[in-house]
């Protein structure tokens, strides 16, 4: 017997993403025209989760202010987008500003600014049949939308990176996008790329999806945007909780960079991860060349 003809077993099975399938002389039903929508919208929400997890894409700036003889705060929330953990996009079309406090209660020490995917149905229309059926309007449209919520304290479902404020709190030691203290005698330089490197390397908020976790499974709506305390007697916003997931593109580094083509190539495919500041240094480089060169054709453009 042929060894390509020998079976070897194997298991297939449905993955939960199911689209239409029209055929001529079909006769179809709002099932079957929604499941065309229905399909892109899982598929977007899959690839969105899957790719990026949660968290804030642009924008979403946070700034307060004293506002009623310091007796409210106005805090206001600039436009952007974000990604809820089922991969809802989140987006603020337009600057937000809202005022929290009450002129007869103090106010809290501080406030949890969080913004979450909500959805609302609209333009409805009647479905009778004749004059004599009860009307039974129903929606025709659903339009996705936006929901900014002010918290005293941190909300158990909302997407942000480890904080001192989760219960339970984060393991000790633990640098969140920052660099890690080096051993006593070692400089600055960065490591060798024989140097192993693991999960254990990555800032806290990234280590599940370095490690290649799909998702989160938490199903949460909200994500964090900052937490609000009074600092030098002014409402001051933290951000350092909040998770960004833009990516960062190879043009906006320094497109055509021979520097950062030799430098990029040198780190070969290595996916160990590497630390904050190889990244900032590398940038940093990047900008200096960039600086040097449009200072380089501005002197030759005053000579001719």
């Amino acid at each position: 017997m042929n060894n390509q003809d020998k079976k070897i077993p194997t298991t297939c099975g449905l993955s939960t993403l199911q689209r239409p399938y029209y055929n001529t002389g079909q006769l179809l039903d709002d099932d079957d025209l929604n499941a065309g929508v229905t399909y892109t919208q899982d598929l977007t929400r899959l690839l969105f989760r899957s790719l990026f997890g949660c968290g804030v894409i642009c924008g979403l700036q946070v700034s307060a202010q004293w506002a009623c003889g310091k007796t409210k705060w106005s805090i206001t929330v600039t436009k952007g987008l974000a990604l809820d953990c089922q991969g809802n996009p989140i987006e603020l079309p337009a600057d937000a500003t809202m005022q929290y406090g009450s002129e007869c209660q103090e106010l809290p020490p501080a406030l949890w600014v969080v913004i979450c995917y909500i959805q609302k149905c609209c333009r409805p229309k009647d479905v009778t049949c004749s004059q004599d059926d009860s009307a039974q309007p129903k929606p025709t449209r659903v339009r996705a939308g936006y929901e900014i919520r002010l918290y005293e304290s941190l909300p158990k479902c909302a997407c942000h990176c480890p904080t001192d404020y989760d219960i339970p709190a984060p393991p000790p030691n633990e640098e969140c996008c920052e660099d890690a203290p080096q051993p006593a005698g070692e400089t600055g330089t960065s490591p060798s790329r024989t140097d192993s490197t693991s999960a254990d390397t990555i800032c806290p908020c990234f280590r599940s999806h370095f490690k290649g976790d799909c998702e989160c499974g938490c199903n949460c709506e909200c994500v964090i945007l900052a937490r609000i305390a009074v600092k030098e007697e002014a409402p001051t916003p933290d951000t350092t909780m909040v998770r960004r997931i833009r990516p960062l593109l190879n043009g906006y580094v320094d497109c055509g960079s021979l520097s950062f083509t030799e430098k990029k190539r040198g780190y070969g495919r290595d996916r160990g991860g590497e630390r904050r500041r190889e990244v900032v240094d590398l940038l940093a480089a990047a900008e200096e060349e960039r600086l040097r060169s449009e200072r380089a054709s501005a002197d030759i453009d005053e000579e001719s």
